[in-house]
């Protein structure tokens, strides 16, 4: 169960930096790196939560992954502009966390 979880995750997260960088482009489509890149970050964003004794799987997981691309890399939204489904405590956790891992640079095929 727990590879499903962290493969919407890592699908919703592909999908929102398709959604936010791939505008300009004629017929994108991510590199093979950069999927792999996407779920190693989901699964990282778990581990670290695990950690803190925060059980991820409690969130929608197609929710974490946009917010963690759009919070990671500075877009208009993500999990500190949803307190209501995290909570403020979790939100700015989370927040911290996904800014904490970094920008993220999408990664599109020739």
């Amino acid at each position: 169960m727990r590879t499903y979880y962290l493969q919407d995750m890592a699908a919703a997260y592909v999908e929102a930096a398709y959604f936010t960088d791939s505008e300009d482009l004629e017929d994108p489509e991510f590199s093979v790196d950069f999927k792999r890149d996407a779920y190693a970050a989901c699964y990282n964003f778990e581990n670290a939560c695990a950690t803190l004794e925060i059980n991820l799987r409690d969130y929608p997981a197609e929710q974490v992954g946009h917010d963690l691309w759009l919070t990671r890399n500075g877009h208009g939204a993500g999990f500190w502009d949803r307190i209501e489904l995290y909570s403020r405590a979790h939100a700015d956790l989370f927040t911290g966390m996904a800014r904490a891992q970094g920008y993220h640079e999408p990664e599109f095929t020739e």
